[in-house]
């Protein structure tokens, strides 16, 4: 994977006041910002190059990235309405370049170096357009909960619904194939990929479950146990 989209464009509400001078993507976890811990993890990876997209607080981002080792490989885009994840996508899937490419959501912290990610990734079964990865959550209620078959392939997808059938979540960091883009071009109507994208890819997105601890940084309890990690 050489290019990937980091979705930084959150209000981060349920992170004030943290959140209230700083947008949740320069949060720090014991001292370094979030998008720091990505930028530097996905380069260990070979990723060469990066979109951002802003939303909230856009020149606090601006500003840290020029300040940064990446910041002649980070193409950061400005968002004046949010345009939902599945609508990023879509409107820069050109960014790819017609490669397989990452997608993730950049308020999300693990210890997982997603080497065995990508792996999995790379020796999926073919009619596989897409890579999720998954973690064991204790508030499955509040997040994507899925079921697999028995290729860790998925069948069932449920979205923050209450009493899920299983704590395995996902973790809103995908591998997209070229296949799936040439797919999503002329689909302008999706615009969130929870919702409407991996519904419609049941039965051919494969999985990978990391064993490190892996939080969403989207309130103050949660951003209290990362950096207790």
């Amino acid at each position: 994977m050489k290019k990937a989209i980091i979705l930084a464009a959150g209000l981060g509400t349920r992170l004030r006041p943290l959140t209230n001078d700083n947008p949740k993507c320069l949060v720090t976890i014991k001292g370094i910002p979030l998008i720091d811990i990505w930028l530097n993890k996905l380069d260990r990876l070979g990723v060469e190059d990066f979109l951002i997209n802003t939303h909230y607080l856009p020149e606090k981002v601006k500003e840290h990235i020029l300040k940064s080792k990446f910041k002649d490989r980070v193409k950061l885009i400005h968002e004046n309405k949010l345009m939902g994840t599945a609508g990023t996508l879509i409107k820069n899937i050109d960014f790819y370049e017609n490669n397989d490419g990452l997608i993730m959501h950049g308020d999300n912290f693990t210890s997982d170096d997603l080497k065995n990610f990508f792996s999995v990734h790379h020796n999926r079964p073919k009619e596989c357009l897409m890579t999720m990865m998954l973690f064991r959550t204790n508030t499955p209620s509040s997040s994507g909960i899925v079921r697999l078959n028995d290729n860790n392939i998925v069948t069932h997808f449920y979205e923050k619904v209450k009493d899920p059938p299983s704590n395995l979540a996902n973790g809103a960091i995908y591998i997209i194939t070229k296949n799936l883009m040439n797919i999503l071009k002329d689909k302008k109507n999706i615009t969130d990929i929870s919702t409407q994208l991996i519904p419609m890819l049941l039965g051919k997105i494969m999985t990978y479950e990391t064993k490190c601890p892996y939080v969403d940084i989207g309130n103050i309890n949660s951003y209290n146990y990362a950096n207790k990690l």
